[in-house]
């Protein structure tokens, strides 16, 4: 009678030895490189409506644009940069560079008469590489994109968890601004801000039908020149810790 336990062949492998070997061939993403990155997820207004509707004669328009927004896309680690049809992903280990160069795109689309809306938000992110194809799994996109659906107005909204030092409000230039109960980065630099207002106001004559969203930037707009855009609790805990801070304002 054959032995119905017939001893196993020294070399062939067991289910389990099989399963880490299966496993080891997907393998994309290296989970020891998992980690926490900033995300910021920035869409041009009406631009998507605009490809849907001709988008031979937006390409033009989209190169040109891509073309002067070539500072931003040749941004240096820590930041990312991803462009995908209207929309940008900037994605780095740090805030403040980041709300940096999202203050640079902003200044660099507002030139070319473009508004935006998006958001950053913070969480784990993964990158990998298969067959020369590059993938990404972050729940900080994923927050910063659902973020961006829930804004509005155009602005670049900062997720509410994020937790932002008091003295960044009064040390990054201006980067940040409060308005409307948005922790918001800033569309406005010292050489472009009288002129964001007309360019505008422009804008609004030549698309009434989105007036709303344009009368919300000219509120911010004004607001921004006669009132400090911050938090008052922010405002009081500066008063307590730094008596005079706004003299120097």
């Amino acid at each position: 009678m054959a032995d119905p336990n017939p001893p196993r062949d020294a070399t062939e492998k067991t289910p389990a030895e099989k399963r880490e070997e299966w496993e080891k061939s997907i393998k994309i993403f290296d989970r020891d490189q998992v980690s926490g990155r900033f995300c910021a997820f920035v869409d041009i207004l009406g631009f998507g409506a605009a490809t849907e509707n001709d988008l031979p004669s937006v390409l033009r328009t989209y190169e040109e644009l891509l073309d002067n927004v070539d500072y931003v896309l040749a941004a240096k680690p820590p930041i990312q940069v991803s462009v995908y049809s209207d929309s940008f992903v900037l994605v780095s280990p740090e805030l403040g560079p980041l709300i940096g160069s999202v203050r640079t795109l902003l200044f660099i689309l507002m030139l070319n008469n473009c508004l935006t809306r998006g958001g950053i938000a913070y969480g784990d992110h993964a990158e990998g590489e298969k067959a020369g194809t590059k993938f990404i799994i972050s729940a900080a996109i994923s927050r910063a994109v659902k973020l961006e659906k829930t804004v509005k107005w155009p602005c670049v909204a900062l997720h509410p968890d994020l937790q932002i030092p008091d003295e960044a409000w009064v040390q990054s230039a201006g980067a940040l601004l409060y308005f409307d109960g948005l922790r918001i980065v800033s569309p406005f630099s010292v050489g472009l801000y009288k002129s964001a207002g007309g360019r505008v106001r422009n804008m609004k004559k030549e698309h009434p039908e989105h007036s709303e969203k344009y009368d919300w930037f000219l509120r911010l707009f004004e607001a921004h020149a006669k009132e400090r855009l911050i938090p008052e609790d922010v405002i009081e805990r500066l008063n307590a810790k730094y008596p005079g801070w706004d003299q120097q304002r």
